[in-house]
Order: C-alpha cells, then sequence, then structure tokens
C-alpha cells in the first residue's frame, strides 16, 4: 500500500514494489511518486529525497506552470524551432491544407473557411510535427539498435507531458513528438537511452556503461536536455 511522506513544501508518495530493483522519481502535476524496492529501508528513501528536493522543486514548479497554461495559438511570423534551428511560421491560404519546411520557414497552408481558425493551424502544423518525429525516429532506431545489440519489438510516437521517451519490458519503445523541436544529436541520446533499457530495464551503473558503450559523450547530451527540454514543450 503507498505510503505519504511530507518534506516541507511537498509530499511524496511511496509505492513499493517486489519487480523494482531501483528506485525511480516521478514529478508531473499531480504530484511527486517515488517507486522503490520493497525491502528499501525508510531512512534511505528520506536520504534519495533530501538529495533530490532541488530538482524535485524544480520539476514541481514547471509543472505548475503547464497547469497554468493557456492554449497554445499560433499566429503568423512565430518562431517554429525544428531540429534545433529555429524558423518563422507563415500562414498561407490554399487549394488543400498542408505543410511544407523551406529554408527559414514552415509554411502552414489551409483553406480559406479555416483562416482565421489559430486551432485548425495548431492542428496542422502539430500533426506535420508529430509525422516528421515518427519518421526520424524510426531512422534513428534502425541505426542505433544494431549498435546497442537489440532489436525493439515496436516503436509509437506520442505527446508525454513529463517524459521523453519509455520502453516497456516487451521491447516496445515510445517517444515524445516534442523532441523532434531539439538538436538531433539529443534525439540520438534518447534513442539510445531508451534502447539501452532493453538491456538494463533500469539506470543502474551497468545500464549507464551500456549507453556510454554507444555514445560516450552522452552526459553532454543528457544535460542539454535537463537545462532546455522545458521549452521543447512549449
Amino acid at each position: 500500500m503507498p505510503e505519504t511522506l511530507s518534506f516541507g513544501d511537498f509530499e511524496v508518495t511511496v509505492i513499493r514494489s517486489d519487480r523494482r530493483l531501483s528506485a525511480t522519481i516521478k514529478v508531473d502535476q499531480s504530484g511527486v511518486s517515488l517507486r522503490v524496492p520493497k525491502d528499501i529501508a525508510r531512512h534511505r528513501i528520506v536520504e534519495l529525497i533530501e538529495k533530490k528536493t532541488p530538482w524535485i522543486l524544480k520539476k514541481l514548479e514547471y509543472a505548475a506552470s503547464l497547469a497554468a497554461r493557456p492554449t497554445l495559438e499560433y499566429e503568423d511570423g512565430d518562431p517554429i524551432t525544428y531540429l534545433g534551428k529555429t524558423y518563422s511560421l507563415q500562414i498561407q491560404v490554399g487549394a488543400r491544407p498542408y505543410v511544407e519546411l523551406t529554408a527559414d520557414q514552415v509554411v502552414v497552408t489551409v483553406i480559406e473557411q479555416n483562416r482565421s481558425n489559430p486551432l485548425h493551424v495548431r492542428m496542422l502544423l502539430e500533426r506535420w510535427l508529430l509525422d516528421e518525429a515518427a519518421i526520424l525516429m524510426a531512422e534513428r532506431l534502425e541505426y542505433f539498435a544494431p549498435l546497442v545489440g537489440v532489436r525493439p519489438t515496436g516503436m509509437q510516437v506520442k505527446a508525454y507531458k513529463a517524459r521523453w521517451g519509455s520502453c516497456k519490458a516487451d521491447g516496445q519503445i515510445q517517444f515524445n513528438w516534442r523532441l523532434i523541436h531539439g538538436p538531433a544529436e539529443v534525439i540520438d541520446y534518447v534513442v539510445v537511452h531508451e534502447l539501452c533499457h532493453i538491456l538494463q530495464h533500469n539506470h543502474s551503473p551497468a545500464y549507464w556503461s551500456e549507453v556510454a558503450r554507444v555514445m560516450p559523450d552522452y552526459k553532454i547530451k543528457r544535460k542539454w536536455l535537463s537545462d532546455n527540454g522545458s521549452a521543447l514543450t512549449m
């Protein structure tokens, strides 16, 4: 049964599991949860939370900003980041709706009746970004899987609120489509990160050794994502 611990400015829901080998902290709009091995001592849990408190408070602040954020509407001239480069959004009227990338613009074409509908523009743009993300993720999975020495059972690209990817026990890998806003090398890091979870379904030293074997400079890319990741979800 879950246990709730208070740490001043926040509470942590602790969930123990027979199958878990390491601790995982999740912070989102619903609060803070910690999944740990069943037999871990309570003082170890307290030490872990106290060590991670600055990170937890930062994540809670970001989660609160997401809850207060209005629905995003795109307007002509807005900056759109794609693979780490900023483009200018151009909205135009045409015979059929579509999106294309030019040297310095992301061009969204809408039919006349939807020209003043910002939600329609958002739908077209984000669907295009998701499709682009799915194509790129599939290509990078195909490239890195042999280097890691695994074969994922499938891939899905979707909208996550609080994670960049996940790897299920059956080898199914999922990615956050908003990674498409980030640099290609950071996307590669997330791909390798999830592929290595097929070998080690935890974040143990053995797991990070697998990541480093394929991507020796992974810490640089992981830090970039930690420092800049919140901007990718805007």
